[in-house]
């Protein structure tokens, strides 16, 4: 039996899968999330040829856990199929990084999860390699502020990569009457409208901690998609 190829990424979890809409149930039981928490779960995804699809020969399905959470789109179906499947056409499915972020389900509204893949433009097989994340890694995908020495910080997830976020990754904070939450967002790329939702913290504990005035807001790369977020009160 050919060696399952797994396919090395760069952390930057650059591909996002398409029709998770349709997959919330089996994608929830592997997110495991709260309900007013977003999910922040590392995982690893399996990419299946479906020569026998119905809609379109060429598909790759996503899988994780044993259970499909969606597809790749069209074209990178095509372009991974020319990229890995063409090298080896007798090999298994092929193993690569998987993050699911989102799915909140608050208010009434159930949000869709997001799934992204950490497949590379020019993917490397490397099945010798231990798989990253064996079994998922969950997170939490709302995380705490945590106060030291008069600054408050969070790791927080990236929703978007770092050349579609602002050039000094500008950031700020929103509420409305109508919130219970104050959020924080780092602006994209063309520094237009909210931006990327980082952080939210319920609006009592923000105004007893910062008061009415924005504090001082700063973020810093961890990884790729992981930022350190600090705020100093003004």
């Amino acid at each position: 039996m050919p060696e399952q190829p797994y396919i090395q990424g760069n952390g930057e979890f650059g591909l996002e899968v398409v029709g998770e809409s349709f997959y919330r149930e089996e994608i929830a039981a592997v997110a495991q999330n709260r309900a007013d928490e977003r999910a922040w779960v590392y995982c690893t995804a399996t990419l299946v040829p479906e020569d026998t699809n119905p809609h379109d020969t060429e598909a790759v399905g996503v899988f994780i856990a044993g259970s499909k959470v969606g597809h790749l789109s069209r074209e990178h179906a095509r372009i991974y199929r020319g990229l890995t499947w063409a090298r080896n056409p007798s090999s298994s499915p092929a193993l690569v990084d998987a993050v699911i972020t989102n799915g909140m389900h608050i208010g009434g509204k159930a949000y869709s999860y997001t799934v992204e893949l950490d497949l590379p433009s020019s993917p490397a097989l490397a099945s010798a390699l231990p798989i990253k994340y064996p079994s998922p890694i969950r997170r939490n995908g709302e995380p705490k502020l945590k106060e030291k020495d008069g600054k408050w910080s969070a790791v927080v997830w990236l929703p978007a990569r770092r050349h579609e976020l602002h050039k000094h990754m500008e950031c700020m904070s929103w509420t409305t009457e109508n919130w219970d939450t104050v959020n924080v967002y780092v602006l994209n790329r063309q520094g237009i409208g909210l931006g990327f939702k980082l952080l939210g913290t319920p609006k009592p504990f923000w105004l007893s901690t910062f008061g009415e005035t924005e504090p001082q807001i700063s973020l810093d790369l961890i990884e790729p998609r992981v930022g350190l977020l600090s705020l100093q009160p003004d």
